[in-house]
Formats: C-alpha cells, structure tokens, sequence
C-alpha cells in the first residue's frame, strides 16, 4: 500500500519515472521514501520524502535535470542556481492537488570532474508533500546545508 500510494505522489510528472521501482533497482542508485507517522518527529507538516541519488554517471544526471527543468516549467516559484550550463540548485514550488503542497528539491555537484569523466557527478532529486510551506521548507533546507 505505501509504495502504491508513494508512486502516485508523483503521477503526471516528468521526474515521477525517477521514483519507479525499476529506476531505483538500478546500480549505483540511493533512494529513501518516508511517509505519514514516521516524518512526524522530524516535521510534522511533511506526509511524504521521497530521494534520489546517482552517483558516477553524469548521462543519467543530465536526464534527471531535463525532467525536472520540465517539470519546473509548471512551478508557481522558483529558485534556480546555474553552474557551468547545468542546475546546481533548483527549489521548485508546485501547484497543491487536493490542498496538499508539493516541492521538487534537485541538487547536482559535478566538483573535480573533468570533461572525459563523470566519476564526480552526483545529482540528488527530492520530493515533497505536505502542508509545509515554501518559507518553513527553505529554512529547513537552509539549516541542514549551513549545519555540513
């Protein structure tokens, strides 16, 4: 019931293929789903986490960036950071479906990679549900990246 339900979260986005079982069985691939009581102490205005990590192949970083400037396309907000062509930070805002609001998260850092290699790529895509606002979710985000 809660990998139906967590795929669905997703449905009628181009990064939704990102959260399919077949897309997270691939090697080098890292995935966390969080949903209902288990978010409750860390915010309990999140219902839904969902991350994606690739690691090494910069090919599948690129299509996972095209689906989310897709998908950004549609955002009613959104904070864009560029490096070298590619997003290094994208905090998407999306329309609520059914009073309930939605964020695409992507971060990519191709650090120390040089032109004939992906082996420092990594691209991280995040999705979130809930009644969490845009404000409280930026803070959230803030304090994790100062924190590291």
């Amino acid at each position: 019931m809660f990998m139906s339900l967590a795929a669905s979260a997703q449905a009628g986005l181009n990064i939704g293929r990102y959260f399919d079982d077949e897309y997270l069985s691939k090697l080098g691939i890292t995935s966390v789903s969080i949903a209902g009581s288990q978010l409750k102490d860390w915010n309990k205005d999140i219902s839904l986490y969902r991350s994606v990590t690739i690691e090494n192949d910069s090919a599948d970083a690129d299509l996972m960036e095209r689906a989310v400037k897709k998908d950004g396309v549609q955002a009613v907000s959104r904070t864009v950071s560029m490096n070298n062509g590619h997003v290094a930070f994208g905090f998407y805002t999306l329309s609520p479906v059914n009073g309930v609001n939605r964020y695409i998260i992507f971060i990519r850092n191709d650090s120390n990679k040089s032109p004939e290699s992906s082996a420092a790529t990594r691209a991280d895509l995040f999705y979130i549900e809930g009644k969490v606002s845009t404000d409280e979710l930026s803070k959230m985000i803030r304090s994790v990246k100062t924190s590291k």
